[in-house]
């Protein structure tokens, strides 16, 4: 049964083809774009509870990190994504 699986999928990858310009270059164009895409997501929610009031802003960022479920997380991946795109590029 095994081999059989290994088999099926030996045949399945070579079945589609590939250009022979393809590089791993590539590769860093399609994480460029998905960390894109993490940041417009997370920069959302961000933008949902921020205030921009010169007294409030600071206890803003705090009441986000602290009493919005993964607020921590989100915060944490909308800077580690900006990191990442200036890297990719």
């Amino acid at each position: 049964m095994k081999l059989y699986f290994v088999l099926l999928m030996k045949s399945h990858f070579q079945s589609y083809p590939c250009p022979l310009q393809i590089n791993p270059f590539w590769n860093l164009g399609f994480l460029l774009g998905i960390t894109i895409i993490l940041q417009i997501i997370t920069g959302i929610f961000l933008g949902l509870h921020y205030t921009s009031d010169l007294n409030s802003a600071y206890s803003s960022l705090f009441f986000f990190i602290r009493e919005i479920y993964y607020g921590w997380c989100l915060r944490l991946l909308h800077s580690s994504g900006a990191s990442f795109v200036f890297l990719f590029l």
